[in-house]
């Protein structure tokens, strides 16, 4: 990468501790995405994100990604510009045809079974990092771990609370079924406009005590058993509530979606109008 910090142009997003900027490149528009002053964290996470990219590959449904370098000694990524307009939480109301919405969920899913099926975990899906142009994509990639790997010595498990499993949260075992759950609260947060769990950052940022903990737990757990019947007051088809509920409560021992392949496969079978996805 040879981009200067005067080349880098227009500022057009922000990522936890890293600016992303529109600049022009071989072919065409680029995103460079640079980490934000000298902060170690900020540096950690986009490390991070360059070394999950060039390990897990490219993919249809994952943005491409360019190499990394440096920008005024500060690390940076380059990967595929994407129209900031088509970012998910950007897209206002529901689409006229609500096949889009089973479009958007197979195809990341699509992207999430091939992260999967590297052994990786997305572990920060939310609006954000989904988006819906033409073919959907998933991005932001810094808080990526090996599946299996336990965050208990963590003060708490970063990533972004409201789209956070309970374990995830607790700081237990790393797992697909988090990507799966935060995927369904993103399709939620896509055709409702709302947050169930917008209640939690609040907890993240007081911190846990022996006399918040049992409250908290209880509010959650209430609003995630809650959450299928709000899902049912939906003004959508029942395949698409059955899709948000299995996502949703994949959480479970025995529920239907362990990973994002199955997933896809879900939607193969029910949806017979879309074009089937290979997410090898």
């Amino acid at each position: 990468m040879a981009h200067t910090p005067c080349e880098l142009g227009m500022r057009i997003g922000q990522f936890g501790m890293s600016d992303v900027y529109k600049v022009r490149g071989t072919g065409g528009w680029r995103a460079v995405k640079v980490s934000r002053g000298d902060s170690l964290c900020a540096e950690a996470a986009i490390t991070n994100e360059a070394r999950t990219y060039e390990t897990i590959g490219p993919h249809p449904n994952i943005a491409t990604y360019y190499g990394h370098g440096r920008i005024d000694d500060r690390f940076c990524i380059e990967l595929e510009y994407l129209d900031e307009s088509y970012f998910c939480e950007t897209r206002q109301g529901f689409p006229a045809d609500e096949q889009e919405l089973i479009r958007v969920a197979k195809e990341s899913a699509a992207g999430l079974a091939h992260v999967h099926a590297m052994g990786y975990v997305h572990r920060d899906i939310k609006p954000t990092s989904l988006w819906l142009g033409g073919t959907s994509k998933l991005f932001d990639f810094g808080l990526t771990e090996r599946v299996g790997r336990s965050l208990a010595r963590r003060k708490f498990a970063p990533g972004t609370p409201a789209y956070a499993s309970i374990d995830r949260l607790l700081g237990g075992p790393v797992s697909f079924r988090d990507d799966i759950f935060a995927l369904g609260l993103t399709l939620y947060a896509y055709h409702t406009r709302a947050e169930p769990f917008a209640f939690v950052t609040d907890y993240i940022l007081n911190g846990f005590d022996k006399e918040s903990i049992e409250p908290f737990l209880n509010r959650w757990t209430n609003t995630y058993e809650g959450l299928a019947q709000k899902i049912e007051e939906c003004d959508c088809s029942r395949t698409f509530k059955s899709l948000l509920k299995g996502l949703i409560h994949c959480l479970g021992g025995a529920a239907d979606f362990p990973n994002g392949s199955a997933v896809v496969d879900y939607v193969s079978r029910y949806c017979p109008d879309q074009v089937p996805l290979s997410f090898q």
